[in-house]
């Protein structure tokens, strides 16, 4: 099973946050510099900044600003004066104290006798039995949880700024964003991940030229969400936030392309997905869903629908109406049948299935012809379909933990293979079929094939 990072191309906003900075400069640089009209892209990460200096404004054709790690109440509307400036990032910024607490914090753990059992280069202080380490660790882990969990009291008002499209918040620890962010009316690209917003910014949803939003990991509940400003959105990704259902008012995304809302609790599509006509990539990785919405199966422009670590027990034959459909995972259900429809998927180029009850494939599956990745292990196979040598362009074939017990000598046609997994299963290694198996094994790795038997 393919292993994901998170995701499926999820609205990151980190700098270079717009386009392609000419000239980077930090501080230093930048202020040394005789061609101030040069620098597209000013760092003034963790300075310790409470406003902007009053420098900056000399960088006239600025395009990125990078205020991380910085102690900053407001963009002033004075920032217009940058007529070229597009993107600042604010992340962690009015954080530096907590983690200087949480530093400190660990110091003092480390100094009581956390290292009794051996640290020739940091010895404690003293050291302690184990009931009183236990009792110091617990104590430490609660009193770092308190720090971590205790929302930011800085939040930073914004001014009228006309000209940026890309503003970053993610890392504030920040319960809510000012209502002056409304003031950004041609923002385009909102990141504000990894916060402890527990419902979408009021605010936030008035920006209707918003085409991207980051939410992940915070605590979002999308109930008495308003989404009806937020009609230009593209891009929406909820990863992490505990969601349990999808509201109504979703209907309202019609221009929605990307819609990302793995690590949730989601056990229903609560709204009409099939209204949102041009969306082209879905993830619902490690969720609760126990079937797939019928409705899921009109999006006609869908490319991407990732159903990882659900609970989906059967597949429709309506899965083949999915025709762009380029990559699909179901790893990680409870599946033990597939439908011939499957193979109706002629644009499919990665297909993963491992981790189900998978005991037979479709002979249908055949006409996948541009399918480069095959994920069938951790299923009940017994044996391998010698159609699947046909599926020409595979590069990656996983077929380890069945039972498997023989395999045809056709396997060695698949000369874009790069990666053949299939251990685990039953093969009898000391047979006269197995060593010319392994013959042809030899031959597969001698293409530079990883082959693990």
């Amino acid at each position: 099973m393919k292993k994901w990072a998170f995701v499926f191309a999820v609205c990151s906003t980190c700098l270079p946050l717009y386009g392609q900075a000419q000239e980077w400069a930090n501080a230093e640089v930048a202020l040394a510099s005789t061609r101030p009209d040069t620098i597209r892209w000013l760092d003034l990460s963790g300075q310790n900044l409470r406003r902007i200096p009053d420098y900056v404004y000399r960088f006239r054709h600025l395009q990125e600003l990078n205020l991380s790690g910085n102690q900053l109440r407001k963009l002033p509307r004075r920032l217009n004066r940058l007529d070229s400036l597009r993107a600042i990032s604010l992340t962690e910024n009015g954080t530096a104290e907590r983690k200087e607490k949480v530093r400190r914090i660990q110091e003092n753990y480390r100094k009581s006798g956390w290292s009794f059992f051996g640290d020739a280069e940091n010895e404690p202080d003293y050291f302690m039995n184990k009931s009183q380490m236990d009792s110091a660790r617990d104590a430490t882990t609660v009193a770092i949880k308190r720090i971590e969990e205790t929302p930011n009291a800085l939040v930073p008002k914004f001014g009228r700024l006309r000209n940026l499209r890309v503003l970053s918040l993610s890392d504030n620890a920040a319960k809510r964003v000012h209502r002056s962010i409304r003031k950004l009316k041609n923002l385009e690209q909102l990141n504000l991940s990894q916060n402890f917003m527990q419902k979408i910014p009021p605010a936030v949803t008035r920006l209707n030229n918003l085409k991207s939003l980051n939410l992940n990991f915070n605590r979002v509940n999308l109930a008495g969400a308003d989404f009806r400003r937020l009609g230009q959105l593209e891009k929406l990704s909820l990863i992490g936030n505990g969601i349990e259902t999808l509201p109504p008012g979703m209907v309202a995304l019609k221009q929605l392309r990307l819609l990302a809302l793995a690590r949730n609790r989601i056990t229903r599509i609560g709204f009409n997905v099939s209204a949102c006509t041009q969306l082209s990539s879905l993830n619902l990785y490690d969720n609760q869903l126990t079937e797939i919405d019928d409705r899921l199966y009109n999006l006609p422009a869908l490319e991407t629908l990732d159903l990882t670590y659900n609970r989906i027990r059967k597949l429709s034959p309506r899965i083949g109406q999915l025709k762009n459909l380029r990559f699909l995972s179901l790893a990680a259900n409870g599946i033990d049948h597939l439908p011939e429809e499957l193979g109706d998927l002629s644009h499919l180029t990665a297909l993963y299935l491992d981790s189900n009850s998978v005991s037979q494939l479709p002979r249908s599956l055949v006409r996948l012809k541009q399918l480069k990745v095959l994920h069938l292990q951790r299923n009940q196979l017994h044996y391998f379909p010698a159609f699947l040598t046909q599926l020409t362009q595979l590069e990656d074939l996983d077929i380890a933990a069945n039972q498997i017990a023989d395999l045809p000598m056709e396997i060695n046609q698949l000369v874009h293979l790069r990666l053949f997994f299939l251990q685990n299963n039953a093969f009898d290694k000391g047979s006269e079929k197995y060593r010319l198996l392994h013959e042809v094994f030899a031959e597969m790795r001698k293409r530079e094939t990883v082959v693990n038997d």
